[in-house]
């Protein structure tokens, strides 16, 4: 019988590659934070870490279905490698500024930020990645049994970020509050939120 995960696995692992492999301007901007010591920011990036993989195992999971789950994440996985290569060369964030210049950029402009550097950390950290994941076999299920799977991964996603609370609330409270602008390098929530907006 052929291995296959189930919905809810693929979930984590997409989640888990995603904060590792393109959150990159995010660990830098948090490690830059000023803290009282250096296990205080030991301890933040790791359960940030937990909170990143938590929130984005919820919101794959609610789009956890048949023929819509590994074309969304290869489209996000390839985006994701584009906007963290940005992020790095040009120490850009996106906000709703930098969405608005996206959009507004016209071919000729969008075609001279391609170079070679870009095609090569894309190939690497996003081609590579997206075919990886795509040749995850997913165990499929039944509508009803799917949907346990489905909310399982909403449980799970929440368990993670509700674990993350009751252990950190009042540093992440203080992150949030005096850097709010941190929001703005999450990927791929940031460029996908605002480009939906």
């Amino acid at each position: 019988m052929r291995f296959r995960v189930s919905s809810l696995s693929y979930s984590l692992i997409v989640a888990v590659v995603w904060t590792i492999l393109y959150n990159g301007g995010l660990w830098s901007f948090l490690s830059r934070l000023p803290w009282a010591s250096g296990v205080g920011q030991a301890f933040f990036l790791v359960t940030f870490f937990f909170f990143l993989v938590g929130a984005l195992t919820l919101l794959l999971s609610l789009i956890s279905f048949r023929g819509l789950l590994k074309p969304v994440v290869v489209i996000l996985t390839l985006t994701n490698a584009s906007a963290s290569y940005f992020m790095q060369k040009y120490s850009i964030v996106f906000d709703p500024g930098m969405i608005r210049n996206i959009v507004e950029t016209d071919l000729r402009e969008a075609l001279g930020l391609m170079t070679w550097g870009w095609a090569l950390y894309v190939l690497a950290l996003g081609v590579l990645p997206s075919v990886l994941l795509a040749l995850i076999p997913i165990q499929w299920r039944d509508w009803k049994r799917q949907w346990i799977w489905r909310m399982g991964g909403v449980a799970t996603g929440l368990a993670l970020i509700g674990g993350v609370a009751a252990v950190a609330y009042q540093e992440y409270a203080s992150v949030f509050r005096n850097h709010r602008e941190v929001r703005y390098y999450i990927l791929p929530t940031s460029y996908s939120y605002y480009l939906v907006r």
